[in-house]
């Protein structure tokens, strides 16, 4: 079992990657090419580097929806 004191050193130089802009991340439409259906190396490179590149995107993304799930879900029950 590792040491909080070496976690601490392999968290330090773990940087949290830009947040892309709105029209890069979902407006842009040639990022919507496929790859080959049957190509499933292409397909898993798409995959990795899309969530590498956009993962602070996609974090805020569920953060939100589940914010706004909670919220929701909190004045429906207290309605009843």
């Amino acid at each position: 079992m590792s040491s909080p004191n070496e976690n601490m050193q392999i968290m330090n130089g773990v940087e949290l990657p830009p947040f892309r802009n709105f029209h890069e991340f979902l407006l842009e439409t040639n990022r919507y090419e496929r790859p080959p259906f049957n190509d499933f190396q292409k397909w898993n490179n798409r995959i990795i580097s899309n969530l590498l590149y956009f993962q602070t995107n996609y974090f805020v993304t569920i953060i939100t929806i589940f914010l706004l799930q909670t919220l929701y879900s909190s004045q429906t029950f207290s309605s009843d």
